[in-house]
């Protein structure tokens, strides 16, 4: 919806409460819901870009330090985020140094396929970008 009609979500000012609601799943739905939540993040941060410096940057580093399922979700969305129009924020935050540790961790489990593929990801478009 938030890709398909970005003019709508501005300008019902959905933004906030949609990104809010979306982090709430992430963190605490059952694992099939956060699935489909992480490509819905990805496209309402598309739709303002502001949305990743505010709530998600946060969360995303809180997921990580986690570890454990939170944290490959959270791996899930910053990939998801590397390959759309937010991959300059997503590589300037890995390029702190904080979380490509926490990123590479969660692709040491080769049993935990999601998780290594989004980490892999990470590493790709956030090294294509820079």
């Amino acid at each position: 919806m938030y890709a398909k009609y970005p003019a709508w979500a501005t300008r019902n000012n959905i933004q906030t409460p949609a990104i809010e609601s979306l982090v709430q799943v992430l963190d605490s739905g059952r694992p099939s819901l956060r699935k489909r939540a992480i490509p819905a993040v990805s496209a309402l941060v598309a739709t303002d870009p502001s949305l990743f410096d505010k709530p998600v940057k946060g969360k995303i580093v809180e997921g990580l330090s986690k570890g454990g399922e939170g944290a490959r979700i959270w791996v899930g969305v910053i990939a998801s985020l590397a390959k759309g129009q937010s991959v300059g924020k997503v590589g300037g935050l890995v390029g702190e140094g904080k979380l490509i540790g926490m990123i590479l961790d969660q692709a040491s489990d080769p049993t935990q396929t999601e998780a290594v593929e989004g980490s892999l990801a990470v590493s790709c478009h956030v090294r294509q970008d820079g």
